[in-house]
């Protein structure tokens, strides 16, 4: 396996973020996270060099995440929403069979909806843009329409421009990547983000259940 090159940051991503929180006074906005990680100094290192030093730090892609769990660990509030750790490429083989996977189980969401309800929660992730912003989101479907779904927003990121929370948009069937719903503690559907949790380790996949509130997986239908 080719041993690959890595940002190692100086001083740490997690040193750096620390100082300039307490220096502002509250938390770091998302956006003001990204951009003191885009500033920082780093040096590239071969990644088995890294490892031999036992260095720790945040992960750059996963910083904004990264950085919301360390203040958790630290106690620091208030607690704000890390979002979803990315794991994976998007070219990732196992994403690629997970949306035909969702596709292929559209009807089962359907009737899973039919049976819980939208106090179930249903989502459907779907590909938007706007802006310069492009990025997988989770959307609340409110509504089962012919030839897909009404949905909205339940977050929105801050690099969004014109999309606000509880935007409504119509979801086309061919365009549901993924989709999701939740049963007294069983996830039903999530397979892009059983794809993610894979690749996690048992402290890090305990954290991600309890984010995305899950206590059981239910079988692919």
């Amino acid at each position: 396996m080719k041993d690959e090159l890595i940002p190692m940051f100086t001083p740490l991503l997690s040193a750096l973020l620390t100082s300039k929180e307490d220096a502002k006074g509250s938390p770091l906005s998302e956006d003001e996270v990204l951009d003191i990680r885009d500033n920082a100094i780093a040096i590239m290192v071969r990644k088995s060099d890294y490892e031999r030093m036992g260095r720790r730090d945040l992960d750059p892609e996963n910083c904004w995440y990264d950085w919301q769990m360390l203040r958790r660990e630290l106690g620091r509030q208030p607690d704000l929403d890390p979002g979803t750790k990315v794991t994976f490429s998007p070219s990732d083989s196992g994403i690629e069979a997970s949306i035909a996977t969702a596709q292929g189980t559209l009807d089962h969401f359907i009737q899973l909806i039919g049976q819980f309800g939208y106090a179930a929660f249903p989502s459907v992730k779907v590909y938007i843009e706007d802006g310069e912003a492009r990025i997988n989101m989770w959307l609340s479907v409110e509504e089962i329409l012919p030839d897909g779904f009404g949905a909205s927003f339940f977050e929105v990121p801050t690099t969004f421009q014109s999309i606000k929370m509880g935007d409504r948009f119509r979801i086309p069937r061919a365009e549901v990547q993924d989709w999701m719903i939740h049963e007294n503690g069983t996830l039903h559907g999530g397979f892009s983000l059983r794809v993610q949790r894979e690749h996690m380790s048992d402290t890090e996949k305990a954290e991600f259940d309890q984010h995305i509130g899950a206590e059981r997986y239910a079988d692919i239908p």
